[in-house]
């Protein structure tokens, strides 16, 4: 792990290569098996991008609303 990476999760930030690298770490390992997944990023030059694996668009709605629901439980903490 590079040691501005450490430094971000030390302060307990989760910069984006970090949150990538769990998830296919834990793919590797057999720990984690997705059936689908889907991602929205917010690049440095402010452009929002969105990519997702083989699921409908109803379902990649649904999966978008959880982590809607997600965030704002976490807001309220």
């Amino acid at each position: 792990m590079d040691f501005n990476v450490a430094k971000e999760v030390k302060n307990g930030i989760a910069p984006p290569k970090y949150v990538v690298k769990l998830l296919y770490e834990s793919m590797q390992a057999g720990e984690t098996d997705p059936e689908s997944i889907i991602y929205i990023c917010k690049m440095k030059d402010g452009r929002i991008e969105m990519r997702y694996s083989d699921i409908s668009f109803t379902e990649g709605i649904g999966m978008l609303h959880c982590g809607i629901s997600y965030l704002l439980d976490e807001m309220r903490e």
